[in-house]
Parts: C-alpha cells; sequence; structure tokens
C-alpha cells in the first residue's frame, strides 16, 4: 500500500483560519484583511496544535487531498464509509471500464486506487478511528501510513492523529475495549 499526500494545509490557509478564529470573536479588523497582511503573518505551532485538539469548527477550513495505492478492496471499503466532510475518489471495477479483472470473479484482495478530498475535522475522525487496535491490522497499517505521510508537511497533527483513546487520555468508546489502556468508560 502507497500514501501520498497530494495537497494539504499550507501556511496561507492557517492564516485564515487564525483570521476566521478572531472573527468569531469580533476581533478583525477590516484593515487586516490585506495581502499584506495575510502574508506577514505567522501563525505559531503552538496555536496550531490548541486549535487542533479543541476541534472548533474553522479547521474544517483546512483541507488535505490524499492519493492511495494498491490498497486491497476490502480494505478501501473501510475508509469510504466515512463520507461526512469528505470525498471518496475510487478506481472503477467495471467491466466496461478496465481489463484487468472480471468484476463479477473478483476477490475481495484485488487492489484499487483511491483518492480522499476532505477537511481535517473529518481526516482527524478517520484516521482515530483507523488507529485503533480494533480495526483490522491492514486498515490500522494504512492509517499509520497516513499519519506518516501527513506529519512530513504538517507536524502541527501530531497529538490528533492518535489513537482514540489516547486523544480520549486513556478513556476507550468501543463496545468492546482491546485494552490498549486499562482504563474503559
Amino acid at each position: 500500500m502507497k500514501v501520498q499526500v497530494i495537497e494539504y494545509p499550507l501556511e496561507k490557509d492557517w492564516q485564515m483560519v487564525y483570521n476566521i478564529c478572531r472573527s468569531t470573536m469580533r476581533k478583525l479588523p477590516d484593515e487586516q484583511y490585506t495581502p499584506e497582511f495575510i502574508s506577514t503573518l505567522k501563525v505559531s505551532n503552538t496555536w496550531k496544535e490548541k486549535l487542533l485538539e479543541a476541534r472548533h469548527s474553522p479547521i474544517r477550513r483546512l483541507h488535505f487531498t490524499i492519493l492511495y495505492q494498491d490498497v486491497p478492496h476490502w480494505v478501501h471499503v473501510h475508509l469510504v464509509r466515512h463520507h461526512i466532510g469528505n470525498d471518496w475518489y475510487v478506481t472503477t471495477s467495471r467491466n466496461d471500464r478496465q481489463h484487468e479483472f472480471d468484476r463479477n470473479k473478483a476477490t475481495q484482495d484485488h487492489l484499487t486506487t483511491l483518492i480522499y478530498h476532505g477537511n481535517a475535522e473529518s481526516l482527524i475522525n478517520i484516521i482515530q478511528k483507523r488507529l485503533c487496535n480494533v480495526v483490522s491490522k491492514e486498515t490500522r497499517e494504512l492509517a499509520e501510513l497516513t499519519v506518516k505521510e501527513i506529519l512530513k508537511t504538517n507536524p502541527e497533527f501530531a497529538k490528533v492523529l492518535v489513537k482514540p483513546c489516547e486523544y480520549n487520555r486513556g478513556i476507550c468508546h468501543e463496545l468492546k475495549s482491546c485494552g490498549y489502556f486499562q482504563k474503559v468508560r
């Protein structure tokens, strides 16, 4: 399985998120929307981390596009179930559009390619859910690869792209805990 982050939040995106946050508190004067202000504002990594951990709505302004290749069909199905705030573009298996295999005879392990596009809040939800130890090993490995690639360009996501029980400080919300943490709800 291969993961490539194609688009990710840049400094200008964080600057806009910062302005959006300030505007919700009536703290943004009109003159600060000038291009000069936008290009000189530097949002601190500490602020970014705090905003991501708080999961406030402006993080939905941050977008990712991720290319997944050589993903077993049954693993891709785990990902595309996450639809709120996400778009998935999956390689077709139609017999009239591809000639690698017969869709009617294909096994669940045939490889597929998909592109994900979504906002930061939705991506955090997917990754947390798919890093959980109750998830299949292969799906968890794909989530781990995704985190590794995202952190190359956006290290501020390190504290939120973790197992849900880590994010929830040891509390598990699964119906049956894997026991990773002893503290269960």
